[in-house]
């Protein structure tokens, strides 16, 4: 069996609250990515390519109901077969501005897109300063609390797959 990996988006440090970090849509293992987040920073989507081969990119409207940036959300989903094929699980990258528009994509190398940039003001429920809110669907979060992550390099979250 192989695995599946997503990699930080920015370059920060990781928190996790257990069951009391509120989700935005229904997914599990949240986390937020704070402190070195800068506001207006591109929120990177990194994966282990060629175990992931495609992604689709879905614009949602789900996270925070404080302000419409808190709210912005996008879900990323794993292929791992060309064409969206073989699904291997969901990523949530929460509270931006400049949200990505819904499309798909195959991939050629572990740089699988932007999907925003950091919200810079007080994000309301998650926490009080600048993060990205993470959750995902069928995947096990790897940092522990308080771990530095580097953009890129650091793997925050791993699936099982057999595709």
């Amino acid at each position: 069996m192989a695995y599946a990996y997503v990699y930080s988006p920015t370059t920060a440090w990781a928190f996790h609250h257990g069951n009391n970090d509120p989700s935005c849509s229904g997914g599990g293992n949240m986390m937020d990515l704070s402190r070195d987040a800068t506001a207006g920073h591109n929120i990177n989507v990194y994966v282990n390519y060629p175990t992931i081969k495609s992604v689709e990119f879905q614009r949602v409207d789900s996270c925070c109901p404080c302000t419409q940036n808190t709210r912005n959300a996008v879900k990323v989903h794993l292929y791992g077969q060309i064409n969206k094929g073989c699904y291997i699980g969901t990523i949530l990258y929460g509270h931006m501005t400049n949200p990505i528009s819904s499309y798909w994509t195959n991939l050629s190398g572990s740089y699988a897109g932007k999907v925003g940039n950091v919200l810079g003001t007080d994000i309301c429920s998650c926490y009080t300063g600048i993060h990205v809110h993470l959750e995902v669907w069928g995947g096990t979060r790897l940092p522990y609390s308080g771990q530095y992550c580097n953009q890129g390099s650091t793997a925050i979250y791993r699936w099982n797959t057999a595709c």
